[in-house]
């Protein structure tokens, strides 16, 4: 046995429709203590679990899988762009492109917040190979399922382009295959689901977002999914200004996430931990979080996630009493956040910030910001609740009439995203 490979043994397994244990435990101690070539470290997976047996499709997938993920890295790294290796990604269509449709998906996911366009083109490389895929092995119904997280992923790319009309297509498409690749032998369900997620909180639609995602949950998915899945949920609880919701899902995930091979989703958990504990009061918990997520943000945040904890400063040296600190803060995150273009954001810290001077007396500075915050908003064509929610606390200035009230009736206008209605 010392030199067979993968293909082997899929052929040993495909002449026995059911494989008897003996094969199954010479195999397991080969793979396990006989130190085997690097190329079958993939399927001892496979055999950890004595209780489940392990069958042709398992392996035929296990291996495809890996080895298609493998091809498209090494195309990436020969080729020295990204458009390169899909230009040179080979024409025929092989079992190589089930593991290659998933390998252009997760990297049009990476892409999408920075590089919207090549987002589009990897996602649709991934759809045009996955109509294609052989199905002589994992079946029509695979197909569907491989399609299905195409089609979310070219949905995924558009919402993070705001093209809303082709994600919603592209989404309609997915769910479609999706439905008819059931059961979902390829485990793929729950990412299509989280991608729908996205584009329902996208949208405003944030009740549904929770429910899908618990769809998504329901289905049991591996560990590193799970917390996936799980911070995403906390994020749409915290839109939903559900503080406790949100720290229950919170505390569900911290314990799956890797820190070592996921950090990006480590920091964002420990962000969203720091946010809700300043939410709920729990101030001396949330000072004691800051260094850690102040050191993270440092090595995997990007300017705006540095912003974001800016601002979750700027609360908590207010709700510590530390006025002259938070007011500091809060005009160094607005005004970064007016930079980025971030209106929503801004027009919150605008409003947390008129709060703070309001509790002083000082409402001829919360008109001038209000004012300035409202020039900048039209001058970038800002959506109306932005503009609406200013020109309210604006007015109220003016007629001498502001209160806490009216501050938080206006920072309700623009919560109420307009797509959400």
């Amino acid at each position: 046995m010392s030199n067979w490979t993968p293909e082997d043994l899929l052929r040993c397994y495909a002449t026995i429709p059911e494989a008897p244990h003996f094969l199954r435990n010479l195999l397991q101690h080969w793979l396990t203590i006989a130190r085997p070539p690097e190329n079958f470290r993939h399927l001892l997976a496979l055999f950890e679990n004595d209780q489940k047996q392990v069958t042709y499709f398992d392996l035929y997938l296990a291996h495809y899988r890996c080895r298609g993920g493998v091809r498209w890295r090494e195309l990436c790294a020969a080729s020295g762009s990204q458009d390169e290796a899909l230009r040179a990604l080979p024409e025929p269509s092989s079992a190589d492109d089930w593991g290659i449709v998933e390998a252009l998906c997760e990297a049009s996911r990476r892409l999408a917040a920075s590089d919207h366009e090549a987002a589009v083109r990897c996602a649709t490389a991934a759809v045009e190979r996955a109509g294609r895929v052989p199905i002589d092995v994992l079946g029509k119904q695979c197909r569907h399922e491989l399609q299905a997280l195409a089609l979310a992923t070219v949905a995924n790319a558009h919402r993070a382009h705001d093209h809303l009309p082709e994600a919603r297509l592209a989404m309609a498409q997915a769910l479609t295959n999706l439905e008819a690749g059931k059961p979902h032998l390829l485990g793929l369900a729950t990412t299509v689901l989280s991608l729908r997620s996205g584009l329902e909180f996208w949208e405003g639609q944030y009740e549904q977002a929770v429910q899908t995602l618990d769809e998504a949950l329901e289905a049991d998915p591996p560990p590193s999914l799970r917390a996936r899945l799980l911070v995403q949920r906390t994020n749409t609880l915290i839109t939903l200004k559900d503080a406790t919701g949100a720290l229950l899902s919170l505390e569900e995930a911290l314990p799956l996430i890797d820190r070592e091979a996921d950090p990006r989703l480590w920091y964002c958990a420990l962000e969203h931990q720091l946010f809700i504990l300043t939410e709920l009061g729990r101030l001396d918990e949330a000072a004691a979080l800051l260094p850690a997520v102040r050191a993270l943000v440092g090595k995997n945040g990007t300017p705006i996630h540095q912003t974001q904890v800016r601002w979750v400063e700027a609360r908590l040296a207010a709700g510590q009493g530390d006025l002259a600190v938070a007011e500091d803060l809060y005009h160094e995150v607005r005004r970064a956040f007016l930079g980025h273009q971030l209106a929503y954001s801004a027009a919150i810290v605008t409003l947390e910030l008129a709060e703070l001077l309001l509790e002083q007396g000082r409402l001829e500075e919360v008109e001038i910001h209000a004012a300035s915050t409202l020039e900048e908003f039209r001058r970038q064509r800002a959506e109306s609740q932005y503009i609406g929610a200013l020109t309210l606390v604006e007015q109220a200035v003016a007629r001498q009439r502001l209160t806490l009230k009216i501050l938080r009736q206006a920072r309700g206008l623009v919560e109420r995203r307009e797509a959400g209605q």
